[in-house]
This record gives structure tokens, C-alpha cells and sequence, in this order.
């Protein structure tokens, strides 16, 4: 099963990487491609302490130990 995992991954990236190579080509002008804006970096700590905050708020409201 994990191997399946493994292969729809690669599969997924395979086709990401394509979409944007073919984006970046379809929207190059005369000085060659374009690539799309550099998105927002994802501040991981800030992340998770939003997952923690709210694994709380559910702990507290459900009345189950965790």
C-alpha cells in the first residue's frame, strides 16, 4: 500500500511541474517564459500553534482526555 502512496506522489508532482513549465511557456513573451508570482512562505510555527490552539478548544469542549 505504501508503494501506491509512493507512486500517486510522484505522480502528483510529475503533473504540478508540467502545469507550471507549461503555464511559464504559454504566458513567455519574446524574451522567454514567465513564471508565476513567488507565493506566500508558509510559517510553520505559526502553523502549528494554530493546530494546537485549536486541538485545545476541541479537548475543552468535548470533555475527552488527550
Amino acid at each position: 500500500m505504501d508503494n501506491m502512496l509512493d507512486v500517486r506522489g510522484l505522480f502528483s508532482a510529475l503533473v504540478n511541474a508540467d502545469f507550471i513549465v507549461t503555464g511559464a511557456h504559454f504566458n513567455g513573451d519574446e524574451q522567454g517564459k514567465i513564471t508565476r508570482k513567488q507565493s506566500l512562505k508558509l510559517n510553520v510555527l505559526a502553523l502549528l500553534a494554530e493546530c494546537w490552539r485549536i486541538l485545545r478548544q476541541w479537548r475543552e469542549r468535548s470533555h475527552i482526555i488527550i
